[in-house]
């Protein structure tokens, strides 16, 4: 299955071709989506279609067999990319063949069954895989494959052959709407349903399967417009108000590696203009924004926290005609406030693309006493073209208030300031949109005695950026 590489929130294509400062360097601009995950799994293709600007393809619905929820996997297409839907209950990057961890276990099963409803497009095959592991070693691995279309819930009961030899101390359970095993991104439309899913020939079913899928948690996801960065397992934003100017700046953490495979080491974080293609390990790095200068400054504001002997990253690529023609990288060093730092930029040719971007370590500084350093970034800018933080329309952003908070028959949201062409819209925690209405002054009444019992994520904008985002509960 895919591994995490990048995030991707816009594509920068769509820039205007002309000499400009770093688009988004205040970091102002957000991007928020909310979804959820089953609870217990941390690999889901969510993370990756999202990165990908695909809609969420890993989805809670009601059509459920047993229970109220069900989970929903799809794959899923646009011009650029495609991306079948996944989830598992541990690691699912390496052959599932070596797969190890997972969900802590000790009894032996025979089999594993459940219902499920499929539309598997022709020439591609939903997938369902269970692994079982000792001692940190694969010492089982069973495939179940479903084709066609099935309306209807329908039992499948897989039996292990050859059966397990030894009781295991951990399994990983994965499901997929495509061949995950093939490396292809699988035919869109294809679409797998589940419901119901338990361990055969054992006497207590392991809680963290979640087999009914009743169990849901809820995320907003948010990246920087015009930037790429890299997350974890799970959907982490790298958003923060710990800002030199305005509202937000980013925050690059250095964490312990989720590789299962390999040995515990840190990993930096990343946040770049550019970005490399998925599945392509001989690619130029694409993205970036154009640039024609062969000297200028790269200026930015930014503070430092190392854990051991860590330091932090800035880079530079100069691209002409889709190649790399240069480029360096400077350390930064330990910073406890905001620290300004020039970078000057010399370019041995004209270049049409410059990509900039940061670290939370090197690579080097990958033992385990250095995680956990952390890089926060602000007001990335070329000298010859500073930035013009419009500081005094997003300084309000977060000073705003919501509430009450549980609700029941209407909430207030409140600022210090007037708030322009603002923007209010209530989301389900299936990421549908339940109710907007125009944010406007320093006070907003907004009635919400329609909406059912139950948490909701909300999102607040103006002048089309994210200003804020939250849970609501409505009783």
């Amino acid at each position: 299955m895919k591994k995490i590489i990048l995030v991707f929130f816009l594509c920068i294509a769509g820039l205007v071709q002309a000499q400009q400062s770093v688009p988004n360097g205040n970091f102002e601009t957000w991007n928020s989506s909310p979804f959820e995950n089953p609870r217990y799994y941390p690999g889901t293709s969510n993370r990756d279609v999202w990165r990908d600007g695909l809609p969420f393809n890993v989805e809670k619905v009601a059509d459920a067999y047993h229970g109220s929820y069900a989970v929903k996997l799809t794959t899923v297409a646009n011009a650029s990319n495609s991306s079948f839907a996944y989830i598992a209950s541990g690691n699912p990057d390496q052959d599932p063949d070596q797969w190890h961890g997972g969900i802590a276990y000790n009894q032996k099963p025979t089999g594993i069954q459940g219902y499920y409803k499929s539309n598997v497009m022709a020439g591609d095959t939903a997938v369902i895989l269970i692994t079982f592991s000792k001692n940190g070693v694969n010492i089982g691995a069973y495939y179940y494959q479903i084709y066609g279309q099935h309306t209807a819930y329908t039992p499948f009961s897989l039996t292990f052959s050859p059966a397990l030899t030894q009781t295991p101390d951990s399994f990983m359970f994965a499901a997929a709407s495509s061949n995950a095993t093939s490396n292809t991104p699988g035919v869109a439309g294809s679409m797998l349903q589940l419901d119901s899913i338990s361990l055969t020939g054992v006497t207590v079913q392991p809680a963290q399967l979640n087999g009914d899928f009743e169990l849901w948690d809820a995320f907003v996801a948010e990246v920087p417009a015009n930037w790429y960065t890299r997350e974890g397992r799970e959907i982490t934003n790298v958003k923060t108000t710990t800002a030199h100017k305005g509202a937000f700046a980013v925050k690059l953490t250095t964490v312990l590696s989720d590789d299962e495979n390999q040995p515990l080491k840190a990993r930096p974080d990343y946040v770049s203009t550019g970005y490399y293609p998925q599945n392509c390990n001989q690619c130029n790095e694409e993205g970036g924004f154009p640039y024609t200068r062969m000297a200028d400054t790269l200026v930015f504001w930014y503070k430092y926290t190392p854990a051991g002997n860590s330091k932090g990253e800035a880079s530079v690529k100069f691209k002409k005609n889709g190649a790399i023609v240069g480029g360096y990288t400077i350390q930064l060093d330990a910073a406890a406030t905001y620290t300004k730092m020039e970078m000057p930029l010399m370019a041995s040719v004209t270049p049409d693309t410059l990509i900039v971007g940061f670290q939370s370590a090197r690579w080097d500084d990958s033992l385990i006493t250095q995680v956990g350093s952390v890089l926060y970034l602000d007001e990335v800018q070329l000298k010859s073209q500073p930035l013009n933080t419009g500081i005094g329309k997003a300084k309000h952003n977060n000073m705003l208030s919501v509430y009450p908070n549980p609700a029941h028959h209407e909430i207030n949201i409140t600022s210090p300031e007037p708030v322009s062409e603002g923007v209010v819209t209530l989301f389900n925690l299936t990421g549908q949109v339940v109710l907007t209405a125009p944010l406007e002054g320093t006070q907003t009444t907004l009635n919400i005695s329609s909406l059912p019992q139950g948490v909701y994520l909300y999102r607040l904008t103006a002048n089309g950026n994210t200003l804020q985002t939250g849970k609501l509960q409505v009783h």
